[in-house]
């Protein structure tokens, strides 16, 4: 039903707006009769109401070294393959902790818990629910980094927020991410355990990496502002238009 109902609202679309270069590309593949001028691409922003508010620490414990993943608990969430990761890495760093703060009540929470208690992982862990904006806000100021280990893309929000707050990246190398994060993430296969453990460990032992990757990230932040988006915006009506009534 959702498919008939994309097909339908594709054939009257004047414009197609797609988050990436990638996302262009699927439109392609997937909506045959999309004429190459419909499609424009508009990158996603990172929020004020995030970027520009008094964070404000979150109520619960949070040790002071600590990961960082936003994010709600969805299967193509990833947290299944973040828990593997950290338990191979709970030997050798036993005060690794993720912060993981979303809704629990979603198809990815159950065998997340189940892998979690399996593994005797519960000190690496911290879940607070769903934070706030200025809570959410601390987090990025103060994690070691965002890890992102998801499945689904092109691109994704959160780490546009970590860039903008000053917060390192560890995310999944797979469609648009690269290029959304370009030189301030460092990238994992999000099936693979071992490719995501390794990197973690090297963002938790290596201050210098970390800082590293704050000052990257904070000199892409004006390609992804809202003031960026809205005349992004602006020029593609503008241009749509044009085209309509010239």
């Amino acid at each position: 039903m959702r498919e008939s109902l994309f097909q339908g609202m594709v054939s009257r679309c004047e414009t197609i707006l797609v988050d990436s270069h990638t996302g262009l590309c699927h439109v392609r593949e997937c909506y045959h009769q999309v004429r190459e001028e419909q499609l424009k691409i508009l990158p996603f922003a990172a929020f004020d109401e995030v970027t520009q508010c008094v964070p404000r620490r979150p109520g619960c414990y949070l040790p002071e070294k600590f990961f960082f993943y936003p994010a709600q608990f969805w299967l193509h969430k990833n947290h299944v393959g973040l828990t593997r990761a950290v338990a191979r890495l709970k030997i050798e760093i036993p005060d690794l902790v993720v912060v993981a703060a979303g809704n629990t009540k979603q198809n990815g929470f159950e065998p997340f818990m189940a892998i979690l208690n399996s593994e005797g992982l519960g000190q690496h862990f911290i879940l607070p629910g769903y934070l706030p904006v200025e809570e959410l806000a601390w987090c990025y100021h103060h994690a070691r980094a965002l890890v992102m280990p998801t499945f689904f893309g092109p691109t994704n929000i959160p780490p546009l927020e970590a860039m903008a707050l000053g917060c390192p990246l560890a995310v999944s190398n797979i469609y648009g991410m690269p290029d959304q994060c370009g030189n301030a993430a460092l990238y994992f296969k999000p099936d693979d355990s071992a490719d995501m453990a390794h990197v973690l460990h090297r963002l938790w032992t290596d201050d210098a990496l970390c800082l590293d990757l704050k000052k990257k990230g904070l000199s892409r932040t004006h390609l992804y502002n809202i003031s960026n988006f809205k005349k992004q915006v602006l020029r593609i009506v503008q241009g749509v238009c044009s085209a309509l009534y010239s």
